[in-house]
């Protein structure tokens, strides 16, 4: 870089963009909720017009629906729950703190904070984010904000509109405490209100023209708004008072001089200090989240790769790209850090090394114990090493390509400048040369020469320590690692560890005594003749009917589970019998298809407790199958759709279920998992099949594969397999009535949030029902109807608890 490009560049301005339909939806809605509610909705392409003396005046404006939106998201965000989100505040002082004195888009926020942004501290962002979120909900406030933040710009009676529009996108970025969808809103607020406070007359014509013109990002906000809108709709809330004059800063000024508090979570490795990996892996006490594509459960200790390996692992992708919104960050083509962004472990990994390392945070996350992790990260070490080891000139230029031009950014924008940014904020920090990057002439311009003889020497410790069995590490070789990560795609590597490592053990099948399953299960203590009279000759569709006795074998007389049909001639047939109101519990057998991942059924066993839990079905009466689900599918009728897609039909595969013969000794539920292509007669695709009181397919392929958020995408599987296995427990039961049931494609309830909702588009339908499901029901499943439902199936009477021919 020259000298003129190393000279403090001007503060940068972070676009923003008026959206009027967004804009005067909310201020109809915030006039008058509940009653203007409906104009949220996206689908609304019939707003009315409406007057300046329509939209009242802000002191009147109802917020709540914005707040409520808000507070749901922060705690979606934090992943806690509500009474948990307080004890994220200092951590997150801590992080803004940083971001206020080195980030450029905070330049622009000196009047919202009422003082320098680099002059801010831990205790008073404490007090800034206590201001916002108060109250025993700790609900957000929106209204608040927006009239702190006008006020900040009011200067002799007059609000400065055009500054305020100048740093509206530093206010956006800085809103996000309040949620990434939040601080959109909240932004478009401050400009909505400030508009009908100055110019009224102009807003409410353009509102006119574009209210029911709606842009992508007018579409999204709205829908974000109508799918977090309260269950039960709010009361207005007091105000604050009007936006006018009197700049009487109620946002908390900066206090220069006080001493920051010291991070509660995590405390940063000690500059100097020697840590061994595995004890760095223990500080992080966050959850590890396996259900992704990094997930290494058993991790090589030694991982040799060949020349065609190391070379498909070269990249000389800019390591910091445009996110949009002018905002700068790292490369998640580099290293996935997208994938991980609002998971705790990862991000407390990360401030253990102050933001140094994304490689040792990936390594936390993928894999499961402090000792596998270290392992992990050991091997994914020692791999970086052998890569630039056989690969000497490729950091020069991978360096070289560092200087090329972000698109759409001011000249001059080039990742190496942000490098140089944080040698010297490291150079302010500490005054360590060992935590320079990058080596300078006597100019301060970057020398090459001396940048390949620097890492060709740190390469060498590098490979030192990590050829120990247990590394001993100071704080800068994991800096120094995560550099030379920089240069080679972090995300194939761990695939590719991913793919040498040895296979799981298989999970326990079921538990040790398999017959004390069906200890619960009624059952005659021999063979109980329950009927005479004409019965179906078999079970193959035929509809001749001769005289037959029937006699229980398993169940009640009221609700048999196994009968066995005897016809006069000596001929003998044993029938499972479905009783989709069966009143007791029969054991649930879990099968997986062979190509279900071993990542799949991790997921899978860790969702399925508290489905069963929430269905009332005892954990004793759950078990994974002894054998393949693939007996149930691998013969299923097939057809070829467009492309190379091959489907398999459900209805076939449920069939099967009703003719296998271990239904009779030993008779269950199946719930069967596949990544097969499901189809029915005359639809397209479904995702899952169920029989009542048998069992159920269920196809996990198109909404693993069709869903590119990691943490919605879970939820939408768990919505799924809680559908489809409430049908096997007959839910919704039309005991209810069928002016309650949606009943297009079989039973489904109507109630807001439900898993047992109809899907009819995949994932579209199942993203809706799933997340109404997470804003009406928290982390419950099934509606009250649906409880209620289970609650009347599994009320036994002593009739139905006694098998015939037994006694009490």
């Amino acid at each position: 870089m020259n000298d003129q490009e190393a000279e403090p560049r001007p503060p940068e301005r972070l676009s923003y963009k008026p959206l009027m339909a967004l804009q005067s939806r909310m201020l109809l809605a915030a006039s008058d909720l509940p009653k203007n509610i409906g104009v949220i909705d996206p689908a609304n392409r019939s707003v009315p017009k409406f007057t300046k003396d329509g939209l009242t005046n802000f002191e009147k404006h109802d917020y709540s629906l914005f707040n409520n939106a808000s507070s749901k998201e922060r705690r979606r965000q934090a992943g806690v729950k509500r009474e948990e989100l307080d004890a994220k505040v200092t951590e997150w002082a801590n992080v803004c703190v940083g971001l206020l004195k080195n980030d450029p888009r905070a330049e622009n926020l000196s009047r919202l904070l009422g003082g320098d942004p680099k002059s801010v501290n831990t205790e008073s962002m404490v007090k800034f984010y206590n201001h916002y979120f108060t109250g025993d909900n700790k609900t957000s406030d929106l209204k608040r904000f927006v009239a702190d933040a006008v006020n900040r710009y009011v200067t002799d009676d007059k609000v400065d509109v055009e500054a305020l529009r100048h740093d509206l996108g530093s206010i956006e970025w800085f809103a996000h405490v309040f949620g990434t969808n939040s601080a959109e809103i909240v932004t478009q607020l401050i400009d909505a209100e400030v508009q009908l406070l100055t110019s009224p007359q102009t807003f409410v014509e353009q509102a006119n023209q574009n209210r029911n013109v709606l842009t992508p990002d007018d579409d999204r906000l709205l829908t974000f708004l109508w799918d977090n809108r309260p269950t039960v709709q709010p009361t207005p809330e007091p105000s604050p008072k009007p936006v006018k004059p009197k700049p009487t800063g109620p946002v908390p000024p900066v206090e220069p001089g006080k001493p920051d508090k010291p991070a509660e979570k995590p405390t940063p490795l000690e500059a100097g200090k020697t840590y061994s990996l595995t004890d760095i892996f223990r500080m992080v006490k966050d959850p590890v989240p396996t259900n992704h594509d990094y997930f290494v459960e058993n991790p090589l200790l030694d991982l040799p790769l060949t020349q065609q390996q190391l070379e498909s692992l070269k990249t000389k992708e800019p390591f910091f790209v445009d996110w949009g919104k002018d905002m700068i960050a790292a490369n998640p083509r580099v290293i996935p850090w997208d994938k991980f962004e609002n998971d705790p472990r990862f991000n407390n990994t990360e401030a253990l090394t102050e933001k140094d390392s994304g490689t040792l945070a990936l390594a936390a996350v993928s894999s499961g114990t402090p000792e596998k992790q270290a392992a992990l990260y050991r091997t994914m070490a020692n791999a970086v090493l052998d890569f630039h080891s056989q690969n000497q000139p490729w950091l020069n230029e991978w360096l070289q390509a560092q200087k090329a031009q972000i698109p759409n950014k001011p000249r001059g924008t080039a990742p190496i400048i942000f490098f140089v940014r944080n040698d010297l904020e490291r150079d302010r920090q500490q005054k360590n040369p060992e935590q320079r990057l990058l080596s300078y002439d006597s100019k301060g311009r970057v020398d090459e020469t001396k940048f390949h003889e620097l890492w060709w020497q740190r390469l060498g410790e590098l490979k030192q320590i990590f050829s120990q069995p247990n590394p001993q590490l100071q704080p800068h070789h994991i800096r120094w690692l995560e550099f030379l990560s920089h240069s080679i795609k972090v995300g194939d590597l761990l695939k590719l560890i991913k793919s040498q490592q040895p296979a799981s053990p298989k999970p326990a099948d079921t538990s040790p005594d398999v017959a004390r399953l069906w200890e619960q299960v009624p059952k005659p203590p021999h063979p109980v003749k329950i009927k005479e009279g004409k019965v179906e000759k078999d079970e193959k569709e035929q509809v001749a009917r001769e005289l037959a006795e029937v006699h229980l074998l398993w169940g009640t007389k009221e609700h048999p589970l196994v009968t066995e049909n005897r016809w006069a001639d000596g001929r003998q047939e044993k029938v499972r019998v479905h009783r989709p109101e069966r009143p007791y519990h029969i054991p649930a057998f879990i099968y997986f298809d062979e190509d279900v991942s071993p990542e799949q059924r991790a997921f899978i066993q860790r969702s399925l407790p508290e489905i069963f839990k929430q269905l009332s079905v005892p954990n004793q009466m759950v078990a994974f199958a002894g054998e393949s689900g693939a007996k149930l599918t691998s013969n299923a009728t097939r057809r070829q759709r467009t492309g190379d897609r091959l489907q398999f039909d459900s209805d076939h595969i449920i069939r099967t279920m009703t003719t296998d013969s271990s239904q009779i000794d030993r008779p269950h539920h199946s719930i069967v998992f596949t990544n097969k292509d499901l189809y029915s007669q005359n639809t397209n695709f479904v995702v899952g099949a169920a029989l009542p009181d048998l069992g159920t397919v269920i196809s996990l392929t198109r909404i693993w594969n069709g869903v590119r958020d990691q943490k919605l995408r879970d939820e939408v599987i768990r919505t799924e397999i809680a559908h489809e296995i409430g049908h096997v427990y007959n839910l919704p039961s039309t005991r209810r009535g069928t002016d309650k049931l949606e009943q297009s494609l079989g039973n489904h309830c109507r109630s807001e949030g439900c898993c047992m909702k109809q899907g009819l588009n995949v994932p579209g339908d199942f993203i809706n029902i799933t997340r109404n499901r997470l804003n009406f029901l928290n982390d419950q499943f099934y509606c009250g109807e649906c409880k209620r439902d289970l609650a009347a199936k599994f009320q036994r009477t002593e009739k139905d608890d006694v098998p015939a021919g037994t006694h009490k």
